[in-house]
C-alpha cells in the first residue's frame, strides 16, 4: 500500500509541478504606479520607459467557438506586448526585429475596438465577448459583436472581467478616469451612458436615450497627481425628449451634462427648437452643432461652444462642414477657437475667429485624423466597397503644417505597404508619432496586420514594424546579397 500511496504522490508532485510552470508569471521591472504614462486611450501607451502596444490585427468575427477562441492566455497576434525604450526609441536587432518584447495581455485588445488605457497599476481594454444570449427568435447565439471590460495588472497578472457591453462593438465610446482615487470606466453602449467602478465592476446608468457623447481622454496621466479638476467630472451629452420631459412634443432635444458615476442630470441648454449634436470635448470646452427648426423657418447648422468654466456662454466657432478636428493647446493663442474642417467638396480649411484659409482641395475622399504641434494628419483615398476585403490600397496618410504660410500636403510613412486605414480607430495618433496597422505575408501566403510606427515630421522615411509575430506569420527572410560588400538592411520594416 506505501509504494502505492507513494506512486499516487510522486504523480501528484509532478501535476503540481506541470500546474506551476503552466502558470502566468509576473512580469519583473515593472514601471512605478506614480511614473508618466502618456497616450492613454491608443493603440500604443508609453509609461516611464515602456511602449505598450497593440500586437496586431484580429477581426472579432473570427472568433466563433465559445470556451475555444479568444481564450485569456492564447492570443498572440493582438495582444498587448511591451518593449522597453531607450532614449525614447524603439530598439530592433540587424534584421528589424524588436530586441526585446514581452507579453503583457494574452487576449484580444487588436479589434475593430482597439485601444487600452493605462491607470495606475492596471491596465484597461476592451475584448470581444465569447458568451452565448438569446436573439430576437429566442434562439442562443454568440454575441462576439460584444465586448467585455476587463482590468489586469501592469505585470500580466489577476486578470478580471469588470462588465460586459450588450450592444455592438461598433457603437461604443469609452473612456477612464480618475476622480479622488478611485478609478471609473465610462462607456456609451448603445443609448445607455454608464459609469463602472474600475474595481468591483459596479455600475451606473448615468444617462438613457443617448443621441451623441463625447468623452474626455486623460492622454498624458501622472496617477495620484493628476486627478480631474472639478469642471472636468462631468459628461456632456445629447439626448431626445422622454415621456417624462415637460417640453415633450416640441422640436428639438436636450444638451446635457451627468457627474461621472452619478445618475442626476442637469440640462445645460434646451429651447423647445434646437437639435444638438456633440461633436467634440477639448480644451476645456464642449463643441456642438445646433440647428434649430420651427414652423416658419430652418436655421443653418452652425457649430459652438462650450466652456465647462462657464458653460452659459455660447460662442460661435464656425459654420457647417462635415468634419472636425479641434485645435487642441496650440502655441498660437489666436487658434484658441479654431478647427480644420472638411467641406462635402473634400476641401480642407483652418477657420479660427471668423477667418478662413484653404488648406487643400482633395479629388478623392478625406477622413481626418487629428491634428498635434501644428500639424494635421488625414487619410484620402477611396475605401473599398467589399465587405470582405481585407485590403484598402488607395488609401493614404498626409500631413500638412496648417500653420505655413503656404500650406501644403505631403504624404507619410511611404513604403509600399498597405496601411488598413479603413476604420479610424484603428489610427493613433500620439504627438508626433502615428501607430497604424500594416499587412504582412507570411510564408505560406496568409496575410494578417501588425503594429508600425510612422514620425509625423519625417516625409521621407518609411514606417517601422512593431511587434511579435505569432507562430507561423513571420515574412520570409529575403536571400542575402550576393555581393558580401553590400551593407546588410534590415528585412522586416
Amino acid at each position: 500500500m506505501k509504494k502505492i500511496y507513494s506512486k499516487i504522490l510522486a504523480v501528484l508532485v509532478l501535476c503540481l509541478c506541470f500546474l506551476t510552470a503552466c502558470s502566468p508569471s509576473a512580469l519583473t521591472n515593472n514601471p512605478d504606479k506614480d511614473a508618466l504614462t502618456t497616450g492613454n486611450g491608443g493603440l500604443a501607451v508609453i509609461k516611464d520607459d515602456y511602449l505598450y502596444y497593440v500586437n496586431g490585427y484580429e477581426d472579432y468575427t473570427n472568433f466563433k467557438e465559445v470556451g475555444k477562441d479568444n481564450k485569456f492566455g492564447s492570443i498572440t497576434r493582438g495582444g498587448i506586448y511591451r518593449t522597453k525604450l531607450v532614449d525614447g526609441k524603439v530598439v530592433r536587432d540587424e534584421d528589424g526585429f524588436l530586441t526585446d518584447t514581452e507579453c503583457v495581455v494574452p487576449q484580444c485588445v487588436g479589434y475593430s475596438n482597439g485601444g487600452f488605457y493605462i491607470v495606475g497599476d492596471y491596465i484597461y481594454y476592451l475584448t470581444p465577448h465569447m458568451e452565448n444570449a438569446r436573439n430576437d427568435s429566442g434562439e442562443k447565439v454568440l454575441k462576439n459583436e460584444w465586448s467585455d471590460i476587463c482590468r489586469i495588472n501592469i505585470d500580466g497578472t489577476k486578470q478580471k472581467r469588470l462588465a460586459y457591453t450588450t450592444n455592438n462593438s461598433d457603437t461604443i465610446k469609452w473612456s477612464v478616469y480618475t476622480i479622488e482615487g478611485k478609478t471609473y470606466i465610462v462607456i456609451l453602449d448603445g443609448t445607455d451612458l454608464l459609469s463602472i467602478d474600475g474595481e468591483t465592476g459596479k455600475s451606473v446608468k448615468m444617462a438613457s436615450n443617448v443621441a451623441s457623447v463625447e468623452l474626455l481622454q486623460q492622454a498624458s496621466f501622472v496617477y495620484g497627481s493628476s486627478d480631474l479638476v472639478d469642471a472636468y467630472k462631468y459628461v456632456y451629452y445629447t439626448r431626445e425628449y422622454t415621456e417624462d420631459d415637460t417640453e415633450n412634443g416640441g422640436a428639438g432635444n436636450k444638451l446635457c451634462k451627468v457627474a461621472i458615476n452619478s445618475d442626476k442630470e442637469i440640462v445645460v441648454a434646451c429651447d423647445r427648437i434646437s437639435n444638438y449634436s456633440i461633436l467634440g470635448y477639448v480644451n476645456g470646452a464642449v463643441y456642438y452643432s445646433k440647428v434649430k427648426d420651427d414652423s416658419n423657418v430652418t436655421w443653418v447648422k452652425e457649430v459652438y461652444r462650450r466652456r465647462v468654466s462657464n458653460e452659459v456662454a455660447e460662442e460661435k466657432v464656425c459654420g457647417n462642414y462635415s468634419q472636425f478636428v479641434f485645435i487642441n493647446n496650440n502655441d498660437d493663442a489666436s487658434l484658441d477657437n479654431g478647427a480644420i474642417v472638411v467641406d462635402e467638396n473634400n476641401y480642407m480649411y483652418l477657420v479660427w475667429n471668423g477667418s478662413r484659409k484653404l488648406l487643400v482641395k482633395a479629388d478623392k475622399a478625406v477622413t481626418l485624423i487629428g491634428e498635434t504641434g501644428g500639424h494635421i494628419y488625414y487619410t484620402m483615398g477611396e475605401k473599398s466597397s467589399d465587405s470582405e476585403s481585407k485590403t484598402s490600397s488607395d488609401l493614404k496618410i498626409y500631413a500638412i503644417d496648417y500653420t505655413a504660410s503656404e500650406p501644403t500636403a505631403v504624404e507619410i510613412g511611404k513604403s509600399g505597404k498597405n496601411y488598413k486605414l479603413d476604420n479610424s480607430k484603428l489610427i493613433d495618433l500620439d504627438g508626433r508619432r502615428l501607430f497604424v496597422l500594416a499587412e504582412y505575408e507570411s510564408k505560406d501566403g496568409d496575410k494578417n496586420y501588425y503594429l508600425n510606427i510612422i514620425d509625423g515630421y519625417d516625409t521621407e522615411t518609411a514606417s517601422d514594424f512593431v511587434g511579435k509575430f505569432a507562430d507561423g506569420e513571420t515574412p520570409a527572410k529575403p536571400a542575402d546579397p550576393k555581393d558580401e560588400e553590400t551593407e546588410k538592411e534590415q528585412w522586416i520594416k
